[in-house]
């Protein structure tokens, strides 16, 4: 039933996937979660959140989230290349 719930979610309010990428230096807050869509909910319930940066850590059972005040296309130049992340923007404001 959660997965059902999370996959309605994606529906309505879709980000786009660019694979190990991340949007340097416009995080508004970092976090330590279970999952990504642990992250994409923390981002959805930020108001100033646009876009959000994930890493799966094989160190420990928790992943690195950032939730990001800015988008790769209001700031291509801070869009970098980083081998493990995973970089989410709104497909609407993105």
């Amino acid at each position: 039933m959660k997965l059902i719930h999370l996959n309605y979610i994606y529906s309505l309010h879709p980000f786009n996937l660019f694979q190990d990428h991340v949007l340097s230096g416009h995080a508004l807050s970092t976090h330590q979660v279970y999952s990504l869509p642990e992250c994409h909910t923390l981002c959805l319930e930020h108001p100033r959140c646009l876009s959000y940066n994930f890493q799966k850590t094989s160190i420990s059972s928790r992943s690195l989230c950032e939730i990001n005040d800015a988008t790769g296309k209001m700031c291509p130049q801070d869009l970098v290349r980083e081998i493990g992340y995973k970089y989410y923007e709104d497909k609407v404001i993105g």
